[in-house]
């Protein structure tokens, strides 16, 4: 965020599963964005991993003259459309590796109970 030449940092630990009223630190820094500002995050998942709670915090920056800027995107996003399209691609890919990780992590389990079995 440094590097970004970022005004404000705000960090938020809890997970993006949360619904957005249970995200503090994620509606504070919704509060503090005026038309004109850019919104920085490392990850667009950092928002969301809710297609339905990101499209909202999307729309919302839209209606408030707020772009986008996604640090692991070569680009800002200026449209609503723009950012819906990156973000589903997005939660599609984290969708992919957490399905790839349980699969890796079953085929673990599976062997070691297989070995605990002989």
């Amino acid at each position: 965020m440094l590097q970004a030449d970022c005004e404000s940092v705000f960090e938020e630990t809890c997970s993006g599963m949360l619904p957005l009223a249970d995200r503090s630190g994620l509606i504070e820094v919704l509060g503090e964005l005026h038309p004109g500002d850019t919104l920085v995050v490392c990850d667009v998942a950092r928002l969301s991993r809710s297609f339905l709670c990101l499209a909202m915090v999307l729309s919302d920056l839209q209606k408030r003259d707020v772009k986008l800027r996604v640090l692991n995107q070569p680009r800002e996003f200026t449209s609503l459309d723009q950012m819906l399209d990156q973000a589903s691609h997005d939660l599609n890919t984290l969708k992919r590796l957490d399905h790839s990780r349980h699969i890796k992590r079953g085929i673990a389990l599976a062997k070691k109970a297989r070995e605990q079995a002989a």
